[in-house]
């Protein structure tokens, strides 16, 4: 179908690692025989649905064209902080991953990129033009990006992060760590601690507020930049496409 004058072709750029760890638990099931136990997976059913819950999002979006973004086996996150995710490397991934993911990019445009996360393939793009891009994800760390988001879980229809929303939550996303992740924010502060702090602060001074309250922490300026680097989903600008590097974030006060 063309696109009329005026009208801006939008692209679907979804979180599928959520989607193939959602879809393959559903459909893995552990059946225990009383002697033993068997695994019991249903493949079809996991593509049918898949396929299925692209669609609908498509439709609830207005968009048409899509793009399934993947994490690349190596992550540049571990080069900042050794300890990062490292409480996920003992857990069983269900077998359906590996059949959805050959789905996808037998079917599917699909977009990985060398040291990424699905997060900051989706942050890179969505930032570099959010009237042409949408990002679908459940993941909370999108809403560090100025971008056009879809939670499909919470959302009715796709919603703009501004800049100044973005960097609020990337600050308080470096305050309060994220345990799942493995790195561990400044201690003491949660989330109260840390939406007071930045609500009570001037967003210029969000930075150097922050430095202290590391510091005060004993922690080193290098540790408190591990933090911030691993709570970072990249934007547009901090990818180098030609030498396939990470720009690390920089702080502009110290």
């Amino acid at each position: 179908m063309a696109t009329q004058p005026g009208v801006i072709n939008k692209t679907l750029l979804v979180d599928t690692d959520i989607l193939f760890f959602k879809f393959a638990c559903r459909n893995e099931n552990i059946i225990d025989w009383g002697d033993g136990e068997s695994l019991d997976i249903d493949e079809d059913k996991a593509i049918i649905e898949f396929d299925s819950f692209l669609i609908d999002v498509m439709e609830k979006t207005e968009c048409r064209e899509l793009m399934l973004c993947m994490t690349h086996d190596v992550n540049f996150r571990y080069s900042v902080l050794p300890t990062y995710k490292h409480n996920r490397q003992d857990k069983v991934r269900p077998e359906l991953i590996k059949t959805l993911k050959e789905h996808a990019w037998a079917n599917y445009p699909c977009k990985q990129v060398k040291w990424l996360e699905a997060d900051d393939v989706m942050g890179i793009l969505g930032s570099k033009d959010p009237n042409k891009y949408v990002v679908a994800s459940t993941d909370k760390d999108l809403k560090t990006v100025p971008c056009t988001l879809f939670n499909w879980d919470k959302d009715e229809k796709p919603r703009r992060i501004s800049i100044e929303e973005a960097d609020y939550w990337f600050h308080y996303q470096w305050l309060t760590g994220d345990s799942t992740d493995g790195y561990t924010g400044c201690p003491k502060i949660g989330p109260v601690k840390a939406k007071r702090l930045l609500d009570d602060t001037p967003r210029e001074e969000w930075g150097e507020v922050i430095l202290e309250k590391y510091a005060e922490k004993c922690f080193s300026y290098e540790e408190i930049l591990q933090q911030a680097r691993v709570a970072r989903i990249l934007r547009y600008g901090e990818y180098d496409f030609k030498n396939k590097e990470v720009i690390l974030w920089q702080p502009k006060y110290r």
